[in-house]
């Protein structure tokens, strides 16, 4: 999407904005950082639940938490198998 050089979003939620590779170049830190944090904890004694839970300290409903494990388990998973080669 970067390479098309778009500039007007109307994203499925949220309001239309410009500048689309400005954003595209936030999200990947943002990922590119929380990749890096579990990276950091994947051979620590720590659950998928307690990485969860360093990760997103606000989320308290059962429906949030089970969000967050199964992103963090998936990423995990990867990660901890990138790592191992």
């Amino acid at each position: 999407m970067k390479k098309l050089d778009i500039d007007f979003v109307i994203p499925s939620r949220g309001n239309h904005f410009h500048g689309a590779n400005e954003r595209i170049g936030e999200i990947k830190a943002h990922h590119e950082k929380r990749l890096n944090f579990i990276l950091d904890h994947i051979y620590k004694e720590i659950t998928v639940y307690q990485l969860s839970q360093l990760l997103f300290p606000c989320i308290k409903t059962t429906h949030e938490i089970r969000f967050a494990i199964g992103e963090n388990n998936g990423l995990y998973r990867i990660l901890k198998g990138k790592r191992a080669m």
